[in-house]
């Protein structure tokens, strides 16, 4: 269990985004307001999405986050997952 700091006294989130996406994550770190901790890490989008967001979330465990946000859009999934490779 991380051990809360100063920074992320009131909040810690976990932060999941797509490797391509440079936009969710400063977006977020401007929002943050003091006491809260943005953990971000980053995952594929390919077809296997749901067991990269899975094997993200899990590597975001050991900081101690107390809720997650995933930045992603669902253009990528109007055609279904088949149809992402």
């Amino acid at each position: 269990m991380a051990v809360k700091t100063h920074i992320g006294c009131r909040h810690i989130f976990g932060v999941l985004v797509p490797d391509f996406n440079s936009v969710v994550e400063p977006e977020l770190a401007s929002m943050r307001v003091a006491g809260v901790s943005n953990q971000t890490t980053r995952f594929p989008l390919d077809a296997a999405v749901l067991e990269h967001l899975a094997s993200a979330a899990e590597r975001l465990l050991p900081s101690g986050i107390e809720s997650c946000i995933i930045g992603l859009a669902t253009d990528p999934f109007a055609n279904g997952l088949d149809l992402m490779d």
